[in-house]
């Protein structure tokens, strides 16, 4: 076992560990991780050794033995702990440049790979919306979409409404085409909450438009139906979308992590977790998982100041 990152993180943590003490575990989890590698030093281990696979797994380890924090906090948490020590003690040894840490390793990429990750063995799943990768891929597949196919260009229309009020798949399957007023841009949706009136943006009421226009079945129950003019279920909702997705990605998508990425647009629109919850028709865990993911924890009392005291 080589000693000498133990030592360098608890002198770091010595340090530091009345302003940050519940970062105790983060640090321990990270030398556990490392402590079979082989490496000659610091500079070695941070400049030749540590990778970002190692940071997933290395968090994973935390995440799996903490008691008091779980899912999104915990990765937050373990990752701001890294991020601290590299910035404030590892850098500063001079001649060292680590790939995986130069620039924060607390980014919505590594999250979302965490999360997933950690997705194959947690009892509870974590929610995290797609990362910015994968939202520039799946944009990219729905503008190539053909705009001359009702049933393609319907889950173009599907995809922004995902993307920009975050409903809950059954929202829009359950969508019947008396409740879209396409003349004042108002769609009345329905929802174990209750029902509610949700003005739609111009330029998806523009899109809802030509899809009515596009559409073959004109006395259809449902607004968007598949090629047979009946409602949509799980497997035909986003069926092209997903069969390209999955060409150019590592990863699947599914109507869920699209609109984890509108739960998250709301709430950066100052929307409550209740407000939230009566217009997306989601439960509260998939949006406080977003939350947490949408957290710096680093800018939180820059962000209580902002909120709470207007400086």
């Amino acid at each position: 076992m080589n000693d000498v990152l133990k030592i360098a993180v608890e002198e770091y943590y010595n340090q530091k560990k009345y302003e940050r003490e519940n970062y105790g575990q983060c640090y321990a989890a990270f030398v556990k991780f490392f402590k079979d590698f082989e490496y000659s030093g610091l500079k070695d281990l941070f400049n030749n050794v540590i990778t970002e696979y190692d940071i997933v797994h290395s968090c994973m380890l935390y995440c799996q033995s903490s008691k008091k924090v779980k899912g999104v906090e915990a990765v937050n948490r373990y990752l701001s702990a890294i991020d601290l020590f590299y910035s404030e003690y590892i850098s500063k040894l001079g001649g060292i440049c680590c790939p995986a840490l130069e620039r924060g390793c607390r980014n919505k990429h590594l999250i979302t790979n965490i999360c997933r990750n950690l997705n194959q063995e947690l009892e509870r799943e974590i929610y995290v919306p797609i990362d910015e990768k994968e939202l520039a891929c799946l944009h990219t597949i729905i503008d190539q979409l053909n705009v001359n196919n009702f049933y393609q260009y319907g889950q173009k229309v599907i995809c922004e409404l995902l993307l920009n009020y975050g409903f809950k798949l059954n929202v829009i399957v359950g969508l019947v085409r008396t409740n879209v007023d396409l003349e004042n841009g108002i769609m009345t949706i329905k929802n174990r909450k209750g029902v509610y009136k949700i003005k739609l943006y111009d330029e998806i009421l523009e899109h809802m438009n030509y899809y009515n226009y596009l559409q073959e079945y004109h006395n259809r129950t449902y607004f968007f139906t598949n090629t047979k003019g009946e409602k949509l279920d799980s497997n035909s909702v986003l069926q092209t979308v997903k069969s390209k997705f999955s060409t150019e990605s590592q990863n699947n998508i599914t109507a869920t992590t699209i609109a984890l990425n509108g739960i998250a647009r709301l709430i950066a629109q100052g929307l409550t977790v209740s407000e939230i919850m009566r217009i997306t028709g989601f439960e509260i865990q998939k949006i406080v998982d977003v939350s947490e993911y949408l957290i710096e924890e680093n800018d939180i009392n820059k962000i209580f100041c902002e909120k709470l005291f207007n400086y």
